[in-house]
């Protein structure tokens, strides 16, 4: 069965196999930012940019729920499938499908009732405003489709379909997001309904994945979907440090977006919304490579072979580090050219290629922190994924950026966020270095 190559199969060839399609599907995931961000900049304009990018901290937070859900429940499922354990595993995911209705229906509800007040704490106003509104409404009514646990799907070492799922909506959103801007003018709105629709279609695939495909190693009923205390119980303690990032991640923007438009305004509010979407598309593989070792260091710590483990995660370190210095290499060489695909306004290219250029310095290292959460994430070591997520953002990222931020200066904000980078990827890989003798116990 699928899950059998992730226990026998040489390491090198299924690492590659595991990461590149991840990769190329996550690749392909982040189109959906990188759409928006070009046809919402071109089509409705600067403000409108903005308004996305202030938001993200929400798409940022449902996210991070939806890693919670999706983290500890592929870590539950790769390592009962490594033990044999299966009617549990099918229990997990029906524990899962559970836990992310009861979720997204909060999310919606306390969302767009208390929409007002987030907008503008997020850092909404002005000419802002009206444009978050019709972005930000419409996304939150559709949370409950926002997902297809596709991570999930990589837990049982389904990686094509993984991929399939994650294509097919893709594409969709390239051809609707025009479709709705340019032709039918709906404006940022257009764009919001283009990815509802796309969502939906993964969340088919998903629900004919989980529910209907006879190959699916944890297929289950709709009779599944229910609550199950410890599997909960377990879910939620692997798979909280990954919402506790997404959280914090999601704070760290909603501070910097303040700190921008203090010290920048909304063109520089713009220029890092269209940033953040181009470096979505440049840190794909880490987490591919991230999600691609998860289900390897999973099954096989499950199956007790622990030298696989860690030589998993030696050659991710390796990857995460070559692949980075390439990136910070081109982004160096290519920033102003990215940027001038993207945007007609000089003011947002000037602020973005300096930004770009700058936060690249700490690309080479950007990918350790990920690996070190997914080795003790995978193994169920919740205790040390915990302190990893939280440490990095209220010990090292906040702090740097805060001091940053009292001196006023734009340029000293960027390069903040790179020394960020840096001092949390030398704490990731200490924490790793001191736990990694567990998994040999």
């Amino acid at each position: 069965m699928a899950e059998n190559r992730l226990g026998q199969q040489p390491l090198k060839s299924l690492l590659l196999t595991m990461c590149s399609q991840t990769t190329f599907s996550l690749i392909l995931y982040s189109m959906y930012g990188l759409t928006d961000a070009f046809y919402v900049s071109r089509g409705v304009g600067g403000y409108a940019s903005a308004a996305v990018g202030v938001f993200s901290p929400v798409t940022v937070l449902i996210g991070g729920i939806t890693t919670t859900v999706g983290t500890g429940t592929g870590s539950v499922l790769s390592r009962k499938l490594g033990a044999n354990e299966k009617d549990k595993a099918g229990d997990a995911v029906g524990c899962m499908f559970f836990l992310w209705i009861v979720c997204a229906g909060l999310v919606t509800l306390f969302g767009l009732s208390l929409f007002e007040p987030l907008a503008r704490l997020l850092g909404a106003s002005g000419q802002i405003l009206p444009y978050i509104r019709d972005y930000g409404k419409i996304l939150l009514a559709g949370t409950i489709i926002s997902t297809g646990f596709s991570g999930v799907m990589r837990a049982n070492g389904d990686i094509s379909y993984s991929t399939l799922q994650w294509s097919l909506p893709v594409f969709m959103n390239m051809v609707l997001d025009p479709l709705f801007i340019y032709v039918f003018h709906m404006g940022i709105s257009g764009a919001a309904l283009a990815t509802l629709a796309s969502q939906a279609v993964s969340m088919v695939t998903s629900l004919y994945y989980f529910f209907i495909r006879k190959k699916t190693p944890c297929r289950i009923s709709p009779g599944q979907i229910r609550f199950h205390r410890a599997l909960a119980r377990e879910i939620i303690s692997v798979g909280l440090p990954s919402f506790l990032n997404n959280l914090g991640s999601g704070l760290v923007i909603a501070v910097f977006n303040h700190m921008l438009s203090a010290a920048g305004g909304a063109m520089a509010l713009g220029a890092y919304s269209i940033l953040s979407r181009i470096t979505s598309v440049l840190f794909t593989p880490f987490t591919g490579i991230m999600q691609g070792i998860q289900p390897i260091i999973g099954y096989n710590y499950g199956d007790r072979n622990y030298k696989r483990v860690r030589d998993t995660v030696r050659c991710a370190l390796k990857a995460d580090f070559f692949y980075g210095l390439a990136v910070t290499l081109l982004s160096l060489a290519g920033a102003g050219l990215v940027f001038r695909f993207f945007t007609d306004r000089e003011e947002i290219r000037m602020i973005g290629t300096q930004a770009l250029r700058i936060m690249s310095l700490s690309f080479c290292v950007k990918g350790f922190v990920q690996t070190a959460a997914a080795y003790f994430q995978s193994t169920g070591n919740a205790r040390m994924a915990f302190l990893l997520s939280i440490g990095s953002i209220c010990l090292i990222q906040l702090p740097i950026l805060l001091t940053a931020g009292l001196l006023g200066n734009i340029t000293v904000l960027w390069a903040a966020c790179a020394a960020g980078d840096v001092v949390t990827a030398v704490w990731a890989v200490l924490i790793y270095r001191k736990n990694k003798c567990e998994v040999s116990v």
